[in-house]
């Protein structure tokens, strides 16, 4: 057993990356952009879906990036 305690980790910033669900984005039948996400198989039965229409998916891209580039600002 280890004397390592994770939640005053997270308290005191040591945690630099946490846990992450995979992430996947791909082309589906109809053409349209999807991004899915991995269930968490301990509180979830299914993934994830989010899908975004091809012509707005350069629209979305671009507004993920600026609201990334704005978070780099604080």
């Amino acid at each position: 057993m280890s004397d390592f305690d994770w939640n005053e980790a997270a308290k005191a910033g040591d945690i630099i990356v946490r846990s992450q669900d995979a992430i996947a984005v791909y082309e589906n039948d109809d053409g349209d952009i999807v991004i899915r996400r991995q269930a968490d198989p301990y509180i979830e039965n299914e993934d994830v879906f989010v899908v975004i229409p091809l012509e707005k998916a350069i629209d979305v891209a671009r507004k993920i990036v600026d609201v990334a580039n704005q978070s780099g600002d604080d």
